[in-house]
């Protein structure tokens, strides 16, 4: 049980305790997510299962009812469910915390990596009060992300910084996110590593991608449609409800282009009454959340990713590694992603209009599809391989949890504070 005489400057002087690596076998990695699902739930998964496992353990500490969960333990990764609910409030939080001090209190780990805003207070906090561990924290976003009230980014930046005590790196996916993050005044150049997300390209074979009766609709497709998929959490992050009201602009000048939207959240229910209210139910479907993206995007011409925030965008590399052009907003990490007018079209966030217009342009020209679309898989060959992104990560794991030489990434893929004072100024 947590002492209740822990105090935060207690906290802070366990820092400064050094760390004994748990031995010359292989390192051990914990990571720490609420509900490990989507982009960040990938991530998560795509390390623990392909780092080198004669040279890395990992175990998952992850909420209970993440729907992934199944997953990572068919892949044979060890998963603790931890009472950590997004929403839940003071008392389920106090129970993961005290879960997460048995854990940490009963195994020694080399590394322990949180990821996600809660997860990675709590992880963050546990980390300190019950081991010596180096820390890393994963941005996925930010706590005071865009979509929040003037206020509650204020709080979030405060709660941010105060957790920058207790944290020893940071890996961002994205430039977008190691600019934030200095604006913000979150961290330091000196404390982030710059290591861009990937994907597996063995699980998007082009052939998967590629036009054929096995990849169309069964339930509505007449085989000359357009489909727009969109593939993700349906919250309001993902600004799903700006693709329906696009979804109300096309139909009335194209008809034959459909949307699909693969995902569940706890928008579903208003965005499926929206479509009726809209008058759109008969071209937009709702096809709940999918395990297998590969299976899904291959049956869509389209992908669309109308967030009003993104860290990186890792559904954009998964539908261009398949050569599907991609419509998404212009923000924080989608333009390092997707290249206006070479591998996608960018529109302005929150605006149905433009929307509308990048869909019906590409539904009216095949052959910009299929161009759009073979820059986007070689993009996502060139920048955006899972093998690229594991090998960093393995790296880094060796430098900061067996040999103590961790101050070297801070020169690791440009992310120099003159560097990120140029990219601030371009």
């Amino acid at each position: 049980m947590i002492q209740r005489s822990t105090t935060f400057s207690e906290v802070e002087t366990a820092i400064a305790a050094p760390h004994v690596p748990s031995g010359a076998g292989r390192l051990k990695i914990l990571h720490i997510i609420g509900l490990a699902l989507g982009g960040a739930g990938e991530h998560i998964l795509s390390l623990a299962t392909l780092c080198d496992r004669q040279r890395f353990e990992a175990t998952v500490a992850m909420a209970e009812g993440s729907p992934m969960r199944a997953q990572f333990e068919q892949a044979g990764v060890r998963v603790l469910p931890l009472a950590l609910e997004h929403y839940g409030g003071p008392m389920k939080n106090v129970a993961a915390l005290r879960q997460l001090g048995g854990i940490l209190r009963r195994e020694q780990f080399d590394v322990i990596q949180t990821h996600t805003s809660v997860a990675g207070a709590l992880g963050r906090l546990a980390a300190r009060m019950f081991t010596r561990a180096p820390v890393v924290h994963m941005i996925h976003t930010f706590a005071a992300h865009r979509g929040r009230k003037f206020l509650a980014r204020a709080v979030g930046n405060f709660v941010e910084r105060r957790l920058d005590r207790m944290t020893d790196w940071y890996i961002a996916g994205s430039r977008a996110m190691v600019e934030r993050g200095i604006a913000d005044r979150i961290f330091t150049a000196d404390k982030v590593v710059l290591i861009n997300n990937g994907i597996d390209l063995a699980r998007f074979p082009l052939d998967a991608g590629r036009p054929g009766p096995h990849n169309r609709l069964a339930a509505r497709s007449t085989g000359d449609e357009v489909v727009v998929g969109f593939l993700g959490r349906l919250e309001q992050q993902k600004g799903v409800i700006h693709l329906i009201r696009a979804a109300e602009i096309v139909r009335r000048r194209n008809p034959r282009v459909k949307f699909l939207v693969a995902g569940d959240g706890s928008l579903r229910s208003g965005l499926e009454a929206l479509t009726s209210e809209l008058g759109v139910a008969n071209v937009v479907e709702f096809v709940g959340w999918t395990s297998n993206a590969t299976a899904f995007l291959s049956r869509i011409d389209i992908l669309a990713m109308p967030s009003l925030w993104e860290a990186f965008g890792l559904s954009a590399a998964e539908a261009m590694a398949l050569e599907k052009p991609v419509v998404a907003s212009r923000v924080e990490g989608l333009p390092e992603v997707v290249e206006d007018d070479r591998t996608g079209i960018l529109v302005p966030p929150a605006d149905p209009a433009a929307l509308a217009d990048a869909i019906l342009a590409l539904a009216a020209d095949p052959r910009r599809r299929r161009e759009l679309g073979r820059q986007g898989r070689a993009r996502v060959e060139a920048l955006f391989t899972v093998e690229r992104m594991v090998a960093r990560h393995e790296e880094f794991y060796e430098q900061i949890g067996r040999e103590g030489r961790a101050a070297a990434f801070a020169q690791f893929e440009g992310t120099t504070e003159k560097d990120v004072a140029l990219a601030l100024v371009e």
